[in-house]
């Protein structure tokens, strides 16, 4: 499964609330306001905190993890899953980097064309 599908509107709406999540815990780890709480209610406070913080440090190990995962992905089979693809092959023997070999020609053609009327 690719980055951008594991990452559906559920995903984002669960770190969005992460997120609103880890502000509200640091406004109420730095803004007491003088306020007098019991013992009991501090621990309970903290508790919550504790919770809010574990929910959002979970859902930054995923994202992490789903990040990584995919840049070795991306990466990893530079020469194809069996070895058999060369990335740096000429473009006609290629099938599967094609694209990207003529995505490259076009670069330098643009590059070597600014470089060219600049001289």
């Amino acid at each position: 499964m690719h980055f951008e599908t594991e990452r559906g509107e559920g995903h984002i709406k669960a770190l969005r609330d992460s997120i609103n999540g880890l502000q509200e815990a640091k406004m109420k780890l730095s803004g007491d306001k003088g306020e007098l709480k019991t013992p009991k209610e501090r621990r309970q406070e903290l508790g919550e905190i504790k919770v809010q913080l574990d929910t959002f440090n979970s859902l930054k190990a995923s994202q992490k993890f789903f990040g990584k995962r995919d840049r070795l992905f991306k990466g990893g089979w530079r020469h194809g899953v069996f070895g058999v693809e060369d990335a740096d092959q000429p473009k006609d023997n290629s099938v599967f980097y094609k694209g990207l070999h003529e995505a490259k020609e076009t670069l330098d053609r643009n590059k070597s064309l600014i470089n060219n009327r600049r001289a």
